[in-house]
């Protein structure tokens, strides 16, 4: 406070003040927003500036991710002096945001006891509260399977290296499903790469997650690896999980998604000009069914939402017109049947 305190505003001589132990202290925190004291962009995401602080121990260094759910930084730990990704949630507006947010904290403890890098499941080195937002210290690392993917545009990979990528991913859905927990949201973005020449992974991203038998809604996923028992309303179990599999390794392999809908509402058309019309019992059976369906299944009717639901009437008519043994044309029967098996 001697000999920075004339720098500080009164809110950050506050905070100074509140902390135990001193790393580093930046002097570039000055509001800049709309939010929050300022310190928020008008998404109530954290604005972070380069040299600034976060805690007095994390020194912003760039911007490497921003989402839905916040930004996340690369940052110089000036306790331990290593790299670090830290991952800055937006400011939660509501009890319900409050909860979500540290769900996904105390996820990532858990997965934390008894890991090993044999889990394949990101290190979480840190959590904070800092300017009301979560914080998430995350070891760093290269980049993503989807980066990767769009680096070779589209170009096929060799099988060889998609069976290690697929058995790696599996490891870490084996440790995730021993405790209990659902992803959620497993896709490329989240998968991150260790070390590309070994074909080593991590997977991230807890920021979906839940314990098996807690109450969903229809959050959780990204549209086009979202699975049809998800979209009818149906509670979720680790087969959600399963189902994001085969659509993350077809994109691994191929470079292109099984699925591509336009929006919420057209993923279920998508499944059913792959995959066909769904089981009788899933459709009779579901708690969003008027929503899709005028009836049973077996009608082969489906309720119009136009524009959002084109697809899904087509799809009653065309059902199947794109089987994954015409889009997996040039692989290997096996690798069809291991992909087909997951999106059941």
């Amino acid at each position: 406070m001697q000999l920075y305190g004339s720098y500080l505003t009164l809110r950050e001589q506050r905070e100074l003040l509140a902390m135990q132990e001193i790393w580093y202290l930046g002097l570039q925190n000055q509001a800049r927003g709309k939010y929050n004291h300022g310190y928020d962009d008008d998404q109530h995401r954290y604005i972070p500036v380069k040299h600034e602080h976060l805690n007095f121990r994390y020194e912003v260094l760039k911007t490497i991710g921003e989402g839905g759910q916040g930004i996340v930084v690369e940052c110089l730990d000036h306790m331990t002096n290593t790299l670090v990704a830290v991952k800055i949630l937006r400011t939660p507006l509501s009890a319900m945001n409050n909860n979500f947010q540290l769900r996904e904290i105390q996820i990532g403890i858990i997965l934390q006891e008894s890991d090993t890098d044999d889990s394949n499941i990101i290190k979480m080195l840190d959590w904070f509260q800092f300017r009301k937002h979560y914080t998430i210290v995350l070891e760093l690392l290269s980049g993503t399977l989807d980066d990767w993917i769009g680096n070779r545009k589209s170009k096929s990979l060799r099988m060889e290296m998609v069976k290690i990528y697929t058995k790696a991913i599996l490891t870490s859905l084996r440790h995730i499903h021993s405790k209990t927990i659902i992803h959620g949201d497993l896709k490329p973005e989240n998968i991150l790469v260790k070390d590309r020449v070994a074909g080593t992974i991590k997977v991230a991203d807890f920021g979906h997650s839940f314990v098996e038998g807690y109450p969903t809604s229809l959050t959780f996923s990204t549209v086009k690896h979202m699975s049809p028992e998800g979209i009818l309303g149906y509670s979720s179990t680790n087969s959600v999980d399963m189902w994001a599999l085969g659509c993350t390794v077809a994109k691994i392999a191929t470079g292109k998604s099984i699925f591509e809908p336009i929006n919420f509402y057209d993923q279920l058309g998508c499944c059913m000009e792959v995959l066909g019309l769904p089981p009788d019992y899933l459709v009779n059976n579901a708690p969003k069914r008027k929503k899709y369906f005028a009836c049973s299944v077996t009608r082969a009717a489906c309720r119009m939402h136009p524009p959002r639901s084109q697809r899904c009437l087509a799809a009653i008519e065309c059902q199947g017109v794109a089987p994954l043994s015409k889009l997996l044309a040039n692989y290997d029967p096996e690798f069809v049947d291991f992909i087909s098996c997951c999106l059941q």
